[in-house]
This record gives C-alpha cells, structure tokens and sequence, in this order.
C-alpha cells in the first residue's frame, strides 16, 4: 500500500510543478503559442531598459554625466516580425507532445511520488528537446580561411618576431582579442605592464574601465575586438616611437582587412594619429568622425577618442569620452 505524501514532500513536490510548468509557459510565450499573446515591440524596450537601467545609470555617475546627453537621433525602431503561423498537430508535432505532458501533470492526481517525479522530469526533458530544436541556429564556427582562421595565421607569423628593439624587453606579443565577427573594434597604443604579462589587450585597471564601457554601450568584450598599434611592450610603457609605430602598421592594417568592423575607435593620440596618418593632435580629432581606407578601397569610419588610461588620470573628462561613445551606437543603432 502506497504510504501518504508528507507536507514537505507535498511541498516539494508541489514546487517542482511549479517550476516546470512556470518554465513551460516562459518556452510558450517565446515561441508565441495559442493562448500565449507575443510581447509587442514596446513591451520588449521596456523590459531591455529596465534591466539596463542601474548599470547605465552607474557608469554615467562614473563618466561625470548624471544627465546624459541626448545623442543623435536614432532610426525608427524596426517593426516586430509577422507572427508564424503554428504548424499543425501531429502526434509528431513536440508542441503538441508538450501540450499533452503539462495537461498530464495538471490532471495527476495520484498520491504516488515516484510516478508524479517521472512525469515531470519527463516533461521537462520534452520542453528541453522541443526548445532546442526551436531555437534559432547559432552562427557557425569560422571555416578555414575565415576571419578566425586568418587572424590566427597572421599571429602564427608574428610569434617570436624581432623586426624591432622592443622584442628585447617583452615577455609576450600581444596581438589582439575579440570575438569572431566583431562589429566595432577598438585601438589603442601599445601594451602595458599587464597586457604583456598575460598576453592579452587592455587587461589592468583601464582594460576594466574599457570594459564596462563597452558595456555601457550594450556589447560585450566578445562582441568587439580590442588590439594596440604596437604589438610589444616599450619599455617604462613610454609611448611607441615612429619607427615602432611604422614597423607594426602591416600587422594592424591586416587585422583591420580581415575584421572588417563597421566602426573602430581608436584610444588616445597615438592610436589615432598612426592609423589615420595625420599630424593632428587628438584635440582635433577626438569626437570628430573619420575614415579609414584599406589598400582594396574599402572605407571603415572610425571615431578617435581619449584612451581610458587618460579617464583615470582626468576623470573630469569620462563625460566628453561618452558623448563620442554615444555617436559610435547611433551609428551601429546601439540602443541603450
């Protein structure tokens, strides 16, 4: 004879059903189901602002601008997609599989516990199936003789490289980091300390500030690729000279031919002056838009800013940095 539920395996079970059932109707409402009404492109804004708004609202203070100002005018929001007409039913079908598992576990009213768990673990494991077979695809792996691949061919040439007199005093190249197809792209001058310690771009404290920047902008550190000018450490972290500067300008120019970002934005005078080849000081160029062009014509505009080292020396100054930073997503339609 089956022994009686107590009140905390009631509860406990009462809580797993719950929870699936309250998971199943956040995969219906994804996916716009009958009887589950799609949120309209409002309610979606709404919902981003919101979860932004604190972080945004932070990093403002931090950049010295309680109130934001207001950055250019934003292309009109694009409207919702039509909604999919649902496929028929089919015993096939894993809506309907799903469909008939959670009226299951609404009907059970069994005092079994090893009965009522299989039903909802064998729910679940149904809305885990149907949601990945619904989910969009995920973008594919870089082929060989992808950006990927490209960039690591070209990072395989310049390992151990002495075209110049900072491979004597480096411990690692640092050639660059980001995601496979980054949109915006950021440069700076050359490493640092900690950059060539680890091996890896804008690392220390002005790597966290580019970060939460870049944050603020509503992308990730994977979502953009940062690299220097000058791919090894000058010594006491001096600025690169010309003839360094010149020495690198083949490496940056390949990165930039296979990235191909949308935007860069350079950090600091160095950065600026070098890729652009003009005499300008950054008071000229910062908050101005220009353009870079590659040996194929290829046209990339890129917006000169104060690099972050720069922020935390002046902090007076992280105001005038996010006001170019707000250009960059009115360009990219980065709404934050």
């Amino acid at each position: 004879m089956t022994q009686p539920l107590t009140d905390a395996q009631r509860k406990h079970e009462l809580g797993l059903l719950a929870r699936s059932l309250r998971q199943y109707l956040v995969w219906q409402r994804e996916l716009g189901a009958d009887g589950a009404p799609r949120p309209s492109a409002e309610e979606l804004a709404q919902h981003a602002a919101r979860v932004r708004a604190a972080e945004r609202r932070a990093f403002e203070q931090e950049m010295g601008t309680d109130e934001p100002d207001t950055p250019a005018a934003a292309p009109a929001a694009e409207q919702p997609p039509a909604p999919r007409q649902a496929p028929p039913r089919s015993p096939d079908n894993p809506r309907e599989a799903l469909r008939r598992a959670a009226e299951a576990l609404t009907e059970d009213t069994s005092s079994n516990t090893s009965e009522k768990r299989g039903n909802i673990y064998r729910f679940n494991n149904l809305m885990q199936s149907s949601a990945s077979a619904n989910r969009r695809p995920k973008r594919p792996a870089a082929p060989e003789g992808g950006a990927t691949h490209r960039l690591s061919e070209v990072q395989r040439e310049l390992d151990g490289c002495s075209r110049c007199a900072l491979c004597r005093g480096r411990r690692n190249i640092v050639f660059g980091a980001g995601g496979p197809s980054p949109r915006l792209m950021f440069i700076g001058a050359a490493p640092g300390v900690n950059e060539d310690r680890q091996g890896r771009p804008f690392v220390g404290k002005a790597g966290q500030l580019l970060s939460r920047m870049v944050k603020a902008m509503t992308l990730d550190r994977k979502e953009v690729y940062v690299c220097h000018a000058v791919k090894c450490r000058p010594p006491g972290n001096r600025a690169p000279r010309a003839e360094e500067l010149d020495t690198c300008r083949p490496v940056l120019e390949q990165q930039l031919e296979i990235i191909q970002p949308e935007v860069v934005v350079t950090l600091g005078e160095v950065a600026a002056r070098s890729l652009l080849k003009v005499p300008q000081p950054l008071s000229k160029l910062q908050g101005e838009w220009q353009v870079w062009t590659s040996s194929g014509g290829a046209r990339v505009r890129v917006m000169p800013t104060l690099h972050p080292d720069h922020l935390l020396r002046h902090p007076e100054d992280k105001g005038l940095a996010w006001q170019h930073l707000q250009k960059v997503m009115a360009v990219m339609n980065l709404k934050g």
